[in-house]
């Protein structure tokens, strides 16, 4: 390979082994399969991304894009070539159209802040390191999705460079097919994501607020079970209140009282509304309410998750991700918490639910490919794990399938694809249900030779020619 001639050519960075840098280049958020690419280019411009697909394709190397760098299960990084976009992170609003243009590479902290600074917001995940494009793609939930969607419900439009060098522009006029794959078909499946146009909301303030339950006694496991059966009833199967966001963490206390439920909780509009809201969760024995705030998102987001963000540098986890759409009953709901108590291997293993409801069950599971807009919640678990003792990445590995095999009774059969696992059967039915056809098709005209490709990939092999059928209702 003339990796000179690639150089040569390249604004932006080039890292290779024996690099100074390349350790560090190849290191991902969760570095749970150590791989080692022939080059790693930090794309500084568009053009570069040309060079390297170009280059792969003439060498053929097998080649994935990164963008944070955040794929729980490894797939952004491969053994051949790496493109990471962290570097194109510019966020362009338009105050008058209440849009903004968005680089893949940018995170969501960095999209907050230009957002924030001008009084708008679109929903963004809890990790403030995490980018757009794999977020995106993969669906993207945050605390307001319930009342203005998820992060891809929100886009009008979006760019992608093709594996041949072509750019092309996906939106509900311009190759609608490749528009309605990218909202929740995967990262890495058809191309190289430029940027995002997002319709933006006009928002100031929002109030957070967190309440805790102690897990340290069975009566007190009993009151928690009560709180989750309570949220359960009053806020999701009916989709009432989409104001309210919710996230529920299952985890040890990094602050100390030992293991708990907490509920973080967001509100957009007056904080009556919110009072009246949860009045009765409040009401419940057991309940403690340990913050509340009003503030702008970013603030707001990271002071609730502030326990759950707690987490050493360099950890490394096992994770899973089940989607429940029937309600659970009190006693499966004390026997989640019990199972929780009595397995966990250490301080670190979370057990959390993203509620859904509201705007996101509004819109049709053959709408966009993200397919999952029947479900209640959803339930995933991180067993986190250090290197010391040794034995610890065995014993975080096995409550995971442990707590899989307690899951899979009440799930669906389905899971995030945001949370990827390596070990998920049938993962192409988990993460996209019968949206899958469509999805191959697609693929197969976007990236016919299958030259982006990964573990997960969507695999458009043997595909029929057909892009519309009932599933695809775009143009």
């Amino acid at each position: 390979m003339d990796l000179q001639y690639l150089e040569e050519n390249l604004s932006g960075r080039m890292v290779c082994p024996g690099s100074p840098q390349y350790q560090e280049s190849c290191r991902l958020f969760n570095d749970l399969y150590p791989t080692y690419p022939k080059v790693v280019v930090y794309a500084a411009h568009e053009p570069d991304i040309w060079h390297c697909l170009h280059f792969a394709r003439s060498h053929d190397l097998t080649t994935v894009v990164r963008a944070g760098g955040h794929s729980m299960a490894g797939y952004s990084v491969c053994e051949g070539l790496v493109i990471d976009v962290s570097g194109l992170n510019r966020v362009t609003v338009d105050t008058e159209s209440s849009t903004a243009v968005v680089q893949a590479g940018t995170k969501i902290y960095e999209l907050e802040a230009a957002l924030e600074a001008e009084g708008f917001h679109v929903p963004g995940g809890g990790c403030p390191t995490v980018a757009v494009a794999g977020y995106m793609m993969g669906g993207g939930y945050g605390f307001t999705s319930r009342y203005f969607g998820l992060n891809c419900d929100n886009v009008l439009s979006a760019r992608v460079m093709l594996a041949d060098g072509t750019i092309v522009r996906a939106s509900a006029e311009e190759n609608g097919d490749l528009f309605w794959a990218l909202r929740g078909g995967g990262g890495g499946n058809f191309g190289v994501l430029l940027d995002i146009t997002y319709r933006v909301h006009g928002l100031g303030k929002l109030h957070g607020l967190r309440l805790e339950w102690s897990l340290q006694r069975t009566m007190q496991r009993r009151e928690a079970a009560a709180a989750l059966f309570l949220i359960q009833e009053r806020f999701l199967p009916s989709h009432a209140y989409p104001q309210l966001g919710m996230q529920l963490l299952i985890q040890t206390d990094p602050d100390g009282g030992g293991k708990k439920l907490i509920a973080c909780l967001t509100w957009v509009g007056q904080r009556s509304g919110l009072d009246e809201a949860v009045a009765p969760l409040l009401a419940l024995p057991g309940t403690n309410v340990t913050l509340s705030l009003h503030a702008g998102y970013s603030e707001v987001n990271a002071r609730l998750l502030s326990k759950m963000e707690a987490i050493p540098p360099g950890i490394r986890a096992y994770c899973c991700s089940h989607y429940v759409d029937q309600a659970l009953d009190l006693p499966q709901m004390e026997a989640l918490l019990d199972f929780y108590v009595a397995s966990v291997p250490n301080a670190f293993a979370i057990v959390a639910m993203e509620c859904y409801g509201g705007k996101i069950n509004t819109v049709p599971s053959d709408a966009t490919a993200f397919y999952h807009r029947e479900a209640l919640f959803d339930i995933f678990a991180f067993g986190f794990f250090t290197d010391e003792p040794e034995e610890q990445q065995s014993l975080a590995h096995n409550w995971i399938a442990q707590l899989n095999d307690f899951l899979q009774p009440i799930g669906n059969g389905h899971a995030y694809q945001n949370y990827p696992s390596r070990e998920l059967p049938n993962h192409a039915w988990a993460y996209w249900g019968p949206n899958y056809p469509q999805l191959q098709r697609i693929k197969r005209k976007y990236d016919p030779d299958q030259f982006f490709r990964y573990g997960q990939a969507i695999d458009g092999r043997g595909a029929t020619e057909r892009t519309t059928s009932p599933l695809y209702t775009g143009p």
